[in-house]
């Protein structure tokens, strides 16, 4: 039921215009120049008293993948491509963050986002946001099964 809320309140709140203009992480981070990239997760089987932040998940992640030289990965293109992720600027309360990513351009710009479980909305740096087809999470699941192993 409470996923059912959850979806609906997505729904409208980007329909019905709460959410602002759509934007592109990979425009906003340089993705293309991308040299750094991590990602930390807290698993969502793991429950909390209240909603976590950002600040908090920096503190108490479980798990954490680092690629140093995206560039140089074989998996460059697939990275690329997975943060390619539309969002929109969203008037919503705090999310309980589950995930992490930090991305680091060869310019040493840096960009910070975070999702709840469902990659549905969180921050991108610090500007509240839902995301739209959020093909992250399936990536991870992919291709770090370990980090989601427990949590389906």
């Amino acid at each position: 039921m409470m996923k059912i809320v959850l979806t609906l309140f997505l729904f409208l709140c980007v329909e019905m215009g709460y959410g602002k203009e759509k934007n592109e992480i990979g425009t906003l981070c340089d993705i293309d120049t991308i040299n750094k990239l991590e990602i930390i997760h807290y698993p969502k089987y793991i429950s909390t008293n209240v909603a976590m932040s950002a600040e908090q998940l920096m503190l108490r992640y479980t798990y954490k993948f680092e690629v140093n030289d995206v560039q140089e990965t074989p998996f460059r293109d697939e990275i690329i491509k997975m943060l390619n992720v539309d969002y929109f600027e969203c008037k919503c309360g705090n999310n309980d963050v589950r995930w992490g990513i930090r991305i680091v351009s060869e310019k040493n710009k840096v960009c910070n986002l975070y999702f709840d479980a469902f990659g549905t909305c969180g921050k991108v740096n610090d500007m509240k946001v839902c995301f739209k087809n959020n093909s992250i999470m399936k990536w991870v699941k992919n291709r770090i099964p370990l980090f989601v192993q427990y949590d389906s």
